[in-house]
């Protein structure tokens, strides 16, 4: 009950369960692994350091509570910690997403000391091992089927449609679509844009292709005799979510990155949303994709050809999407939002038609739960170390840089 609370964004109940656990069972690692993720999706930090460490303690092959502990406190694990981590690797009862978990950890742990060869190589094994379990369940990454998958895209939705269909629709005007790669700046806009008095944050969502089914699906339904129904249908049933406990806000985001391939499913649905497409320098956003143990099954970021060959087809279709007749669409790029924070959030704000807020500044210190993969970096001001992140590793990433210049 507790992970169902969490995953619907009650962290309330979600915390109040996991105690209820813990009350009966103190040494039960996952319930301390779980109470620590509720805590850091909170923002609170320590707690989640503690209850990450004590998770460790109790059950040292608890992979996840490994790795959270190495990415939010790095610093603090000594020599004789990782000496025992590398042990685990000996336990035949080790499952193989422990085994690559326990590597994404090390190798945080030696990127934090500057021992970059070390780090790459447990970097490395880690997305090997999860590389092999997403094929053997048939989740693997395929190029060419993904190149076709855009180029289809491109035809269902093409000019000659999106031109007929500019004004259909519903005109609200409160949607903003945040998208974009992983590790791209997503989570940073989205803390930044809802810490605006006016606007509301509803996170990962991933309503919109699931309302709208097969990719080319809305597409052919527009083509139909009752195809202005079918799509006030899916607005009316995106927006009665996007609003729910939201009614009153001018703005509210929906940050689910990989929106950028159903851009011309919205601009149908939604033709005066707003679009908030976060870049990055693509060696330092494709690196940090290969450094992160995502929970879902992004098959293309276990490789670093396939992270690259992703890349490029995201930027293809965002250039297509930015030629479409209605789409208001603001390239964010996370470099200038480093050199330039009160200037690029401004900016933001103004593309969205509100009024600067200085609150948009104070970013990590709200108080809005954070679910994803950035949730430590964004509870910090900004910094700039992540940016030229993959410099130190550029010896090793040949074939990210081929694939990105190819």
């Amino acid at each position: 009950m507790a992970a169902v609370n969490f995953k619907d964004g009650d962290m309330e109940n979600a915390l109040a369960h996991y105690r209820d656990i813990l009350e009966s069972q103190e040494n039960l690692a996952e319930a301390h692994e779980g109470l620590g993720v509720v805590y850091l999706a909170l923002g609170k930090l320590d707690e989640a350091v503690e209850h990450f460490r004590k998770a460790v303690e109790i059950k040292p092959t608890l992979g996840t509570a490994q790795y959270n502990l190495a990415t939010g406190a790095a610093d603090s694990i000594d020599d004789t910690q990782v000496t025992a981590m590398r042990a685990l690797f000996t336990d035949k009862g080790l499952s193989d997403p422990d085994r690559a978990k326990l590597h994404f950890a090390l190798g945080e742990i030696n990127h934090h000391r500057g021992n970059f060869e070390t780090a790459f190589a447990d970097f490395e094994a880690g997305n090997q091992i999860g590389k092999t379990l997403l094929e053997r369940k048939g989740l693997g990454f395929d190029a060419e089927a993904f190149d076709r998958r855009v180029l289809e895209i491109k035809f269902a939705y093409n000019a000659d449609l999106m031109a007929e269909r500019k004004d259909g629709g519903d005109p609200t005007d409160k949607p903003v679509f945040i998208v974009g790669l992983p590790r791209s700046g997503t989570t940073l806009a989205e803390q930044i844009i809802t810490n605006h008095p006016q606007v509301a944050g509803k996170g990962e969502m991933d309503l919109i292709s699931v309302l709208c089914s097969e990719d080319t699906a809305l597409a052919e339904a527009v083509a139909a005799e009752d195809g202005e129904k079918t799509v006030a249908g899916i607005a009316d049933s995106y927006l009665e979510r996007l609003t729910e406990g939201a009614v009153d806000a001018a703005r509210i985001t929906d940050k689910t990155p990989y929106n950028f391939l159903y851009l011309g499913q919205i601009q149908l649905l939604f033709p005066y949303a707003h679009i908030v497409y976060c870049r990055r320098d693509p060696l330092d956003a494709g690196f940090s994709c290969y450094r992160q143990n995502f929970t879902g099954p992004h098959a293309w970021a276990c490789d670093l050809g396939d992270i690259g060959h992703f890349q490029q087809a995201c930027e293809r279709l965002m250039a297509y999407w930015k030629e479409a007749p209605s789409l208001s669409i603001l390239d964010l790029q996370y470099e200038d939002m480093v050199a330039d924070q009160e200037g690029t959030s401004r900016r933001l704000i103004d593309f969205l038609g509100l009024e600067w807020d200085a609150a948009c500044l104070d970013f990590h210190i709200s108080d809005r739960p954070v679910l994803t993969a950035s949730n430590w970096q964004v509870r910090k001001p900004l910094y700039t170390s992540a940016v030229g992140g993959a410099k130190p590793y550029e010896e090793f990433l040949g074939d990210l840089k081929a694939s990105i210049t190819g």
